[in-house]
């Protein structure tokens, strides 16, 4: 929306009503709880024009809340585990950014192509939402919260998944199989939604943080505010049930991938020639363990800057080498790492592989230098034997054959 022009800020008031009522139409079933406040947001849903997809789902709501009170007895009540498979159900077919709503109606609002978390501000009114839109000078993007978090003690946090996209045609995405959790370095709480250090888990953000001294209660502890992808699975395979986290966490992780990739080509995404783009995606869990995507980073952080990601990163740029280089021939899934004390070793999977189509498949241009490298040395074949072999041309022309062992050693 151009919150400059009057037309679109009706049409996101609009929007944010119908995204409201649909929050509380999701709690009155959570809730297994009717009232007429709640019907008449259902009305309001179902005649809204260009919403027919929800139809379904509103008027089994309406069956599930609004049951003849005669008929219903303690004994026809739903167990938790029967609401939570209604609920599933109901909404699958839904929008899903439409039941992600609380009463707070808090939104984010940060700078489009932003980073490390500066400009973020949270907004709890429509009012302040358009009024802080209006007055920012460049392209903001404003983001629904997550009101229900998924909390490790108090503490709020993301989940940060590499991906590698390899070729636009065919789609090729590989993620990394190892993700880690970042923290907030202060307890959450919506009453102070000012407070960065609670609210955002940037790790430059959290960096700034007074609050950075471990308890001797917290095991794992939170050093640097991040856990290690095992240290979070076992917490939450910990307070959930065994195998939670590869049973139902992960395979959302490995989809918002899929899906991040695949409308990055919907919108135009085009192959340089033997390029790729590895990406951070920022994910958040929700309290009922639902994974939602917060952003997409085209530059992500790969330092060494906590024992977490000194761990990961050395891992991921070799394992990435390999692959983009010599299409993976030099790990093979077979070959172990060396000094790799904790297998399965920490390596790009292949998540996504469509068909490919002849039309739009790209070709390197011909030019300059790369261009004699590429037709000499066939990098095309083996790039990693080609660059040998480069490296073995330069060394015999600009060494004297006195230095033989040289040469070797080089």
């Amino acid at each position: 929306y151009d919150l400059r022009v009057l037309s679109h800020c009706k049409a996101l008031v609009h929007d944010l009503a119908l995204s409201v009522a649909i929050g509380i139409i999701d709690e009155a079933l959570k809730k297994n709880e009717a009232s007429q406040h709640v019907f008449d947001c259902i009305e309001f849903c179902k005649y809204e024009q260009n919403y027919n997809d929800d139809s379904t789902y509103l008027n089994l709501l309406r069956k599930v809340l609004f049951k003849p009170k005669q008929n219903y007895t303690e004994k026809q009540t739903f167990t938790e585990k029967e609401r939570k498979q209604m609920h599933m159900n109901c909404t699958r077919r839904t929008r899903q950014q439409l039941i992600l709503q609380d009463v707070g109606g808090i939104y984010l609002i940060k700078p489009a192509g932003g980073s490390c978390g500066d400009g973020i501000s949270c907004v709890s009114s429509i009012e302040a939402l358009i009024s802080q839109a209006q007055q920012r000078q460049y392209k903001v993007v404003v983001q629904k919260y997550i009101e229900r978090p998924l909390l490790v003690r108090g503490r709020k946090f993301d989940i940060r998944q590499w991906i590698l996209i390899t070729d636009t045609n065919p789609l090729t995405v590989y993620g990394f199989s190892r993700c880690y959790a970042r923290f907030a370095s202060e307890s959450w709480n919506l009453n102070s939604l000012h407070n960065r250090f609670a609210h955002l888990c940037n790790f430059s953000v959290q960096t700034f943080s007074q609050q950075q001294d471990i308890t001797a209660d917290d095991f794992p502890p939170f050093q640097n505010n991040m856990w290690t992808c095992q240290q979070l699975a076992a917490f939450i395979d910990t307070t959930q049930e065994p195998g939670t986290f590869d049973s139902f966490v992960r395979p959302q992780l490995r989809q918002i991938a899929i899906a991040v990739a695949t409308t990055a080509k919907k919108a135009g995404m085009q192959k340089r020639a033997y390029g790729f783009e590895w990406l951070g995606l920022d994910i958040m869990l929700a309290d009922d363990l639902s994974a939602w995507l917060l952003e997409a980073n085209v530059s992500p952080d790969v330092s060494h800057s906590t024992p977490v990601t000194s761990a990961l990163v050395p891992a991921a740029t070799i394992d990435a080498l390999s692959l983009l280089l010599d299409h993976g021939a030099a790990f093979s899934s077979d070959t172990p790492r060396q000094n790799d004390k904790s297998p399965p070793h920490p390596r790009w999977e292949l998540w996504y592989q469509e068909s490919a189509t002849k039309s739009s498949i790209s070709h390197p241009k011909s030019s300059g230098s790369s261009s004699t490298f590429s037709k000499q040395y066939a990098l095309g074949s083996s790039p990693i034997a080609a660059i040998e072999d480069f490296w073995k041309a330069l060394v015999v022309n600009t060494k004297t054959t006195d230095d033989e062992e040289d040469q070797e050693e080089l």
